[in-house]
């Protein structure tokens, strides 16, 4: 994630960066067939989000969004018009067979006017300047409607995204990171289901002729022969299956050895202690989100597969299905054995290697394993929707363990990769050896998965969810830390440090902390009530009015919440200036406590903001360049008593209220 922001905050800070991005988006999003592929209006929308309400900003990329999709829908006219009737046999549409007859007809009903409806309709986009060069639309008539339908177009994509950033503070605030937490959900989602999806379709409607023909390759083979010729017999009905699956075995294995080649190359010396809010799950905590993804995480727990499990074991033993019951066993037991010992082996060596995350590894071996065996007796036209279900499944648990902090990435990836190998191994052996299973077999099996997949997370859930809620939301336990060695490097007696921003998602330069205070909350209240500060207006009908009032009524304009860490500001003042501008202070409490006296320290973000109208819809702060330090000058005032020292470039000051500290 810290590369992540490290990409996208410089393309956000340099407004010709941004602009070339969303020429480039927009291109390819109305490329011929390419745009099928490229999730562009929501890349397009995250762009205007990231420029939020400034008018000149606004029109120069609406004038690139226009640029970018009028060559993008010029190129596809011309493909069009160059190549016509060979477009079928040309891929992926000699693949799928099903977006140029649905462009054509979508023409044919609407003529010329299609040209320009299609640019506001998703999959048809890419699909009819194509189509209207292929049908011999003639220039002139598909020139004038193309470029009105851009230059209306690109201001509907640049507006609403443009609005949604202005108010991500008003959305994503308010419910910690939820809005930003909804946005990683969808774009993951987006992306592990559609690349099943893509995956599927092309294997399942192009393999068959390559999978043969390696099949008798591999037969013929001198050496390999000997091996894989049992298993693929000329006219045996897994033949195919079973060489889909070896495929999958490798492309599985060989991303797992990338993974453990990559995890020891680049292994820490020592376990470093981590400080949760520099990583993702401790950026994406917000208190509302918590008990979804504490049932979610309870959901893919190990109990849920202890029971599932057990369950379809019992239902294979009494069906008398012998050799699915001894497969399910190697698949899920062994399987999770063999995750546990890589883990050990990893664990054993005396650098810090991540290894598999064993509950994601039961997980996928559970689910994926299952979903093997009703494939199996499926008809080929449902098993997509199968795997599709499986990977919405995993996605939502994995993505749970990493959101509660209980997994990291790395680990789940290397889990994924040895559990699919691992399965489609299986598998393989499973399509062979087993024959087909009596009538509706793969129905029942479902029905009792997900009946004990419900059960077991019913169950999980009654007995840990409120012990998993309050681990979630309770304070950052006690660090006792030396007084002097925090004031002089601001470190503890390990090496590390306090994070310096709040949260890795978004730019460093507006979540980064400003000062570090050890000082008792009553003296830290006591030295901003005294030199003016006053309480955050609250959150309550009157403040709902201000935002919405036509009037601008900066007294009562709410500054909403913030989280550090899943927890809310302790403290939080403002103080105005005098000239329509205003310091706000929100203040967390960390986990260090310095010794003797047991003072806490606590992370201080300032800010200095004016409150604004965005356009004529609503009111609401406005953040503003601060290069004279001027929020710092202010909040010095109030602790004029204390000791002041400054940090590293770019890092928070530190302040000590000791001196001014006796009475408490």
């Amino acid at each position: 994630m810290d590369r992540l922001g490290q990409f996208i905050e410089p393309l956000l800070a340099d407004p010709a960066m941004l602009l070339a991005a969303g020429f480039l988006i927009a291109f390819l999003e109305a490329l011929a067939v390419v745009g099928l592929i490229v999730p562009g209006i929501l890349l397009l929308l995250l762009i205007g989000a990231g420029i939020g309400w400034d008018p000149p900003l606004m029109a120069a990329l609406s004038a690139a969004f226009a640029l970018g999709a009028m060559l993008g829908d010029g190129l596809s006219y011309l493909l069009g018009r160059r190549y016509r009737d060979r477009l079928a046999a040309l891929p992926p549409e000699s693949r799928t067979g099903r977006w140029l007859g649905r462009g054509r007809a979508f023409f044919r009903r609407h003529g010329g006017r299609s040209v320009f409806i299609a640019r506001f309709v998703g999959p048809l986009r890419p699909i009819v300047p194509v189509v209207a060069g292929s049908l011999g639309l003639p220039a002139r008539h598909f020139l004038p409607r193309m470029v009105i339908a851009c230059l209306l177009w690109a201001p509907a994509m640049v507006v609403p995204g443009a609005l949604f950033g202005e108010s991500l503070e008003l959305a994503a605030e308010f419910g910690g990171r939820l809005v930003v937490l909804l946005l990683v959900l969808l774009i993951g989602g987006w992306l592990a289901i559609n690349g099943v999806r893509i995956g599927y379709d092309l294997a399942s409607r192009r393999s068959t002729w390559w999978l043969k023909r390696l099949g008798q390759w591999l037969r013929r083979h001198p050496r390999l022969g000997r091996l894989a010729g049992p298993l693929l017999v000329p006219g045996q009905r897994e033949v195919i299956p079973v060489l889909g699956l070896a495929g999958v075995l490798l492309l599985s294995s060989a991303v797992l050895l990338t993974l453990l080649t990559l995890a020891l190359l680049t292994a820490s010396p020592m376990l470093p202690e981590r400080v949760a809010a520099t990583t993702l799950s401790g950026s994406l905590r917000t208190p509302l989100a918590d008990p979804v993804f504490v049932v979610l995480g309870l959901a893919g727990s190990p109990v849920v597969v202890l029971v599932v499990g057990l369950g379809l074991a019992a239902f294979f033993a009494a069906a008398g299905r012998r050799l699915a019951l001894i497969h399910w066993g190697l698949a899920v037991g062994v399987g999770s054995l063999l995750a546990y010992g890589l883990a050990a082996l990893l664990g054993a060596l005396p650098m810090y290697v991540p290894g598999p995350d064993l509950p994601f590894a039961a997980l996928v071996l559970l689910h994926g394993f299952a979903a093997v065996i009703a494939a199996k007796d499926l008809p080929a036209t449902r098993r997509k929707w199968l795997y599709l279900a499986v990977t919405a499944a995993l996605m939502l648990f994995g993505f749970a363990r990493l959101y509660l902090g209980q997994a990291q990435l790395y680990s789940l990836a290397i889990a994924l990769a040895l559990a699919v190998g691992w399965v489609t191994l299986i598998g393989i052996a499973y399509r062979v050896r087993v024959g087909p299973s009596p009538r509706r077999w793969a129905h029942r099996l479902i029905g009792l998965f997900v009946m004990f997949g419900l059960g077991g997370a019913v169950a999980a859930n009654a007995l840990g969810y409120g012990a998993l809620l309050d681990t979630q939301q309770q304070p950052l336990p006690s660090v006792v830390v030396d007084a002097e060695r925090w004031w002089t490097t601001g470190a503890r007696a390990s090496g590390e440090t306090l994070s310096s921003r709040r949260t890795v998602l978004g730019s460093a330069a507006v979540q980064r902390f400003d000062v570090q205070l050890a000082a008792r909350a009553e003296t830290f209240r006591r030295a901003l009530d005294a030199a003016g500060w006053q309480p955050l207006p609250p959150l309550d009908a009157n403040a709902l009015r201000a935002v919405f009032r036509s009037r601008l009524v900066p007294e009562a304009l709410p500054h909403l919440p913030r989280d550090y860490n899943g927890q809310a500001q302790q403290i939080a003042r403002r103080l105005p200036l005098g000239d329509g501008r205003w310091v706000v202070l929100r203040a967390w409490r960390s986990s260090w406590r310095l010794s003797p006296d047991e003072r806490p320290v606590w992370l201080i973000q300032m800010r200095l903001v004016e409150p604004v109208t965005v356009a004529g819809l609503f009111n609401t702060w406005r953040r503003l360049d601060d290069p004279a330090d001027e929020a710092m000058q202010r909040l010095r005032a109030a602790g004029e008593a204390w000791r002041w020292r400054s940090g590293a470039p770019d890092g928070p000051w530190r302040a000590d209220a000791r001196g001014s500290d006796l009475s408490g």
